[in-house]
């Protein structure tokens, strides 16, 4: 397979990174976001020889199992990389990830019991840190795109409780009104890496104090909160 190949998929299978899995002439396809009993034509991105990464062009046969994602970007960043996947087949793919993970460490005999659901599907984080760059000469909070450091910025997080994220758009906020330059790996230059916010007690509250870190900020003093 060459790169930019448009390429017919049939998804027998997940990755651990929640990556579609197929074959292709006998060789190993990583599709981002299929599912399993889906049929995708993907265009390649990477090949390998023995493996090749893709992404999606087409859905050719979609699984009954998909579900519609408000923001691709959550799928996209991996920040909820099972988003599109209805929530009980999600706590099967956590079990059985588990027991292939004992399986390989030769721990059959160890059991897994079925994956609890939580009471909420999303926004059930009560503690979040996330990257901050400049984008298009803009602060901007997000997450990563997959394998890569370009930053998707993002203003609802999904699985962030919503109190959080207002507490990260309201730090973005103050970072652009005091002009105050994200961290460029590049150059080397800038102040901020990662706005934080605090755990909440589980209850949904929240004491209301973000952290920031960088190489231009001063450290807080030992103990202090």
């Amino acid at each position: 397979m060459k790169k930019n190949e448009i390429v017919e998929v049939e998804i027998t299978d997940l990755s651990y990174e929640a990556m579609g899995v197929g074959h292709v002439n006998g060789e190993t396809v990583f599709v981002n976001n299929p599912l399993p009993g889906e049929v995708v034509k993907a265009q390649i991105l990477k090949d390998k020889k023995s493996y090749a990464f893709a992404r999606i062009s087409e859905i050719v046969k979609e699984s009954p199992d998909r579900v519609k994602v408000p923001l691709r970007q959550y799928v996209q960043t991996g920040l909820a990389s099972l988003a599109h996947l209805k929530y009980d087949k999600q706590l099967e793919f956590k079990q059985k990830l588990l027991n292939l993970l004992l399986s390989k460490a030769h721990l059959d005999q160890i059991k897994v019991a079925e994956t609890l659901p939580s009471p909420l599907e999303t926004g059930y984080r009560n503690k979040a840190q996330v990257p901050v760059r400049m984008v298009k000469g803009q602060l901007e909070i997000g997450f990563f795109r997959r394998h890569s450091h370009d930053l998707v910025p993002l203003e609802d997080f999904f699985t962030n409780d919503p109190e959080i994220d207002r507490v990260l758009l309201a730090v973005r906020d103050i970072l652009r009104e005091k002009r105050i330059p994200a961290y460029d790996e590049e150059k080397h230059q800038g102040q901020v890496r990662i706005s934080g916010s605090p755990p909440g007690d589980g209850y949904g509250r929240h004491d209301g104090r973000p952290g920031l870190s960088g190489p231009g900020l001063p450290r807080p003093a030992r103990g202090s909160r």
